[in-house]
């Protein structure tokens, strides 16, 4: 509901949002010489968000916004209210469904439990293609990862490290399409190696990777980071995790677009909508271009969505082409083939 709001909100006509905001923050008058433009000045624990991302200027505990991060304004007071909504539902809920209510209770009782985006993806998603190995992961990696995950893999193999946030994203993307725990360790170990010894990565990063995995600590079996988890990230320079059609510029990103074989207008379609901020679209407009026209629609919402959208679509295409073959023996397959048709038996 939140992500909503916060889409409504930016959609807003700038008068509309302005009478929003006046009861939320004052102009900024006092910090002019500084900043260019239209700002908001707040008290800074309004916007924890945008202060964790540096994305304001702080004096004396005010934080000044600008005109295209007002949507964290209000968007506090939204949770809020939402938050005590929830809580009033809570109290009132003897009184608004009885015990006797043996149709509505069950349905209601399990909302905490559901996930509404996708599929949770964990280790079980991992048999729905079947099992990668480091011999076929390189060509996979290309022809299927999102760009999140191919982003991480280019970094990889130019700086033969990632730091913590993108060895994690990277490392239970994986484990759920289906990579083993000694797969991934060799993947992990080769892929450091140059720069990072044997005993040092044994040291520093295997226990990383096996829990992970489930096998060390309390042995959880840890989900994929969807995409909203991604799009929420943020890091420093040195870091490449994250949502890349939030954290790249524009000839970046048309650069890694370019590298992942998606065709030019959709290229640019992506670009667009990364620009107004619906990430999420612009990575499904990335899929049509890289698959040479598969549709989809509603946007992508995980890493493995992506993947297995991926793999459903050149299966299908090889159903296809396969299903267009003549029959092996005919005179038309040995046609094909550029020899002599056999005799068929009477």
């Amino acid at each position: 509901e939140s992500e909503l709001f916060r889409v409504r909100f930016s959609q807003l006509l700038l008068t509309d949002s302005d009478k929003v905001l006046l009861s939320q923050a004052m102009k900024a008058e006092d910090v002019a010489t500084e900043l260019a433009g239209s700002y908001y000045k707040v008290p800074f624990q309004a916007v924890p968000d945008l202060v964790a991302g540096r994305k304001v200027l702080l004096r004396g505990g005010y934080a000044f916004v600008s005109q295209r991060d007002v949507a964290s304004l209000v968007l506090q007071d939204f949770r809020t209210g939402l938050s005590k909504g929830m809580s009033e539902i809570l109290r009132r809920w003897n009184e608004m469904l009885p015990d006797s209510d043996t149709r509505l209770r069950p349905l209601v009782a399990g909302l905490a439990t559901r996930y509404l985006g996708t599929t949770d993806y964990g280790s079980a998603a991992s048999a729905r293609h079947g099992p990668i190995n480091l011999t076929t992961l390189p060509g996979i990696a290309a022809k299927h990862f999102p760009l999140c995950m191919q982003n991480l893999m280019t970094h990889l193999n130019q700086e033969r490290h990632l730091r913590h946030g993108g060895r994690q994203q990277l490392s239970l993307f994986l484990k759920v399409v289906g990579l083993p725990l000694e797969d991934a360790m060799l993947f992990w170990r080769t892929s450091f190696a140059p720069r990072t010894p044997a005993d040092k990565f044994d040291k520093e990063y295997a226990y990383n990777v096996r829990h992970n995995y489930g096998k060390e600590g309390n042995r959880k079996d840890y989900s994929a980071h969807n995409c909203l988890t991604l799009i929420r990230m943020t890091g420093g320079p040195q870091d490449h995790h994250g949502c890349p059609y939030r954290r790249l510029d524009e000839p970046q990103l048309r650069q890694a677009l370019m590298r992942a074989g998606c065709d030019l207008k959709m290229s640019e379609e992506a670009v667009s909508k990364a620009r107004a901020g619906h990430f999420q679209l612009a990575c499904a407009c990335a899929f049509e271009g890289a698959h040479q026209g598969a549709p989809q629609e509603t946007g992508i919402n995980h890493p493995a969505e992506y993947y297995n959208e991926s793999r459903r679509v050149y299966a299908e295409r090889d159903s296809a082409t396969a299903a267009a073959q003549p029959p092996a023996g005919t005179p038309v397959a040995a046609a094909q083939k550029g020899r002599p048709a056999r005799p068929q038996d009477p």
